[in-house]
Order: C-alpha cells, then structure tokens, then sequence
C-alpha cells in the first residue's frame, strides 16, 4: 500500500468518526492555489479546518542491531 492509499483510509476513517460524534461535515479535500485542507466540519457550532496525519504502523517500527 503506499503512502496515498494510507492517506486516504486515515481520511476516511476520520471522516466516519466525526460524522458518528455528531459533526456536520462541510467539506472534504478542499483545494486553494496555496494548499489543501483535509477536511472542513462544524462542531458545536465552531468551524474546523483539519489536516489528517495517517501514518503506516510500519514506518514507526525500530531495528536494533
């Protein structure tokens, strides 16, 4: 799996539990000329703009030798 698909399952699976604690999602990979942001909800009446971090279990395992 490379980085992208895990970035995806990490968006998705963030974009589940929001919804599931009550947030209303506005919008999700929201593209400007200088960036993208993840994803945009509303909870308890505030704005949000998230960036999601998903992170190959993998990538934090350390060799000793």
């Amino acid at each position: 799996m490379n980085n992208y698909e895990i970035g995806m399952i990490g968006e998705e699976a963030v974009a589940l539990y929001l919804g599931r604690i009550g947030c209303r999602i506005l919008d999700r990979n929201y593209r400007t000329r200088r960036g993208e942001i993840d994803i945009i909800f509303v909870e308890n009446e505030v704005l949000v703009f998230g960036e999601v971090k998903t992170r190959n279990s993998r990538s934090e395992e350390h060799t000793s030798e």
